[in-house]
């Protein structure tokens, strides 16, 4: 998307590197949270993320760009939600993953 708008990816980088690097400090609460069972959303709630996620596939569409990595994940919150996860945290998708939860490994 980024090159898509005429940004060089090099200028874009430094932009996402603080983002990830956050992301990487939340990992080990993920992980508690997939072990205990409880997905607590801490602002983010699935419902809050595949709304947003609507926005992000139409932004690609807008500068051309296939989205076809991403509506996958788009599919998975909107399951998420159908299934009354929709006020919990992003680690709750891992039980829709899992064969337990009737859905094909």
């Amino acid at each position: 998307m980024i090159r898509a708008t005429g940004t060089p990816a090099g200028q874009f980088a430094p932009m996402v590197t603080g983002r990830l690097t956050a992301m990487l400090g939340e990992l080990p609460a993920m992980a508690a949270a997939v072990d205990s069972g409880e997905h607590d959303a801490d602002g983010s709630s699935l419902r809050m993320q595949a709304a947003g996620f609507g926005n992000l596939l139409a932004a690609c569409r807008d500068v051309g760009v296939d989205a076809a990595l991403m509506r996958p994940v788009r599919d998975l919150l909107d399951e998420a939600v159908a299934r009354g996860h929709g006020e919990e945290g992003l680690s709750a998708l891992v039980g829709l993953l899992h064969d337990d939860a009737g859905r094909p490994a």
